[in-house]
């Protein structure tokens, strides 16, 4: 995101993430990017552990205590509730991606969306019915099949669940025959959350449940009251240093060390 290079020039020591399984992201010491085990995995493991991985790793290297965590899109709690999500094209598509996605699956593709995937063109038409060409034109990394289906299963549920693998092999999973529900009271850390009107994928409904179940740790609330401005618009909009900037470097400058 732009914003990496702003808090750049503000002097902060910025760290960017390697997401697993992108195109710079596919080594593993034990399994090939060319078997289902190495693509079992969605942003919830992300955020269980390769999340962790990086901020220990980060820590280690600077010999800090804590840092500052910025992240948007999916790495974000907002978006496990898209009960609320008003993206059409979406909509319309979930109830039959599962079937779709079960049949790549089966056919051995397990990376949706990588460099020259021929889902590529499909996922680009796909794209420009919900924004601009000129963001259509960024896809081109890698959406795995676990998370494609997390995803489609997270909009149809309407709830913020944990990955549905069947009853089966939840009880032996997760030691319940359903998907057990994420529980954000247990967030401890001090949060901000920077939102906006015109948000398609994470709309105000969703965010004013999130602030409610976050309660005190909710220290930066920062709406932005414009219908135009959408959720891309946080990570390459012209007017973020109007609309975010300013906000962000104020509520991150209040847990600055020297």
């Amino acid at each position: 995101m732009i914003s990496g290079y702003v808090l750049a020039d503000n002097k902060y020591d910025v760290w960017l993430g390697n997401t697993r399984g992108n195109t710079y992201g596919k080594r593993h010491k034990r399994y090939s990017p060319k078997s289902r085990r190495f693509w079992n995995f969605s942003f919830h493991e992300h955020a269980k552990y390769d999340a962790p991985a990086q901020i220990d790793y980060i820590l280690n290297v600077t010999n800090r205590k804590s840092l500052l965590y910025v992240k948007a899109f999916a790495g974000l709690a907002p978006f496990n509730k898209l009960a609320h999500m008003i993206v059409p094209p979406l909509e319309l598509a979930a109830p039959f991606a599962e079937s779709f996605l079960r049949a790549v699956n089966a056919a051995g593709q397990y990376e949706v969306l990588a460099q020259g995937s021929p889902f590529m063109p499909i996922a680009r038409r796909f794209c420009s019915l919900i924004t601009s060409r000129i963001v259509c034109s960024l896809i081109g990394d890698t959406l795995t099949n676990y998370g494609s289906r997390y995803i489609n299963e997270l909009v149809k549920s309407k709830k913020p669940q944990k990955f549905d693998y069947g009853e089966e092999i939840n009880q032996e999973y997760y030691g319940q025959r359903r998907p057990p529900l994420y529980k954000l009271a247990n967030v401890k850390t001090d949060v901000g959350i920077f939102w906006s009107k015109g948000d398609e994928f994470v709309p105000p409904e969703n965010v004013k449940i999130l602030i409610k179940e976050l309660g005190s740790r909710v220290k930066k609330n920062h709406y932005i009251d414009d219908p135009y401005y959408t959720h891309l618009h946080f990570a390459i909009a012209l007017v973020n240093p109007k609309y975010l900037y300013p906000d962000l470097l104020e509520f991150l400058g209040r847990y600055r060390s020297p």
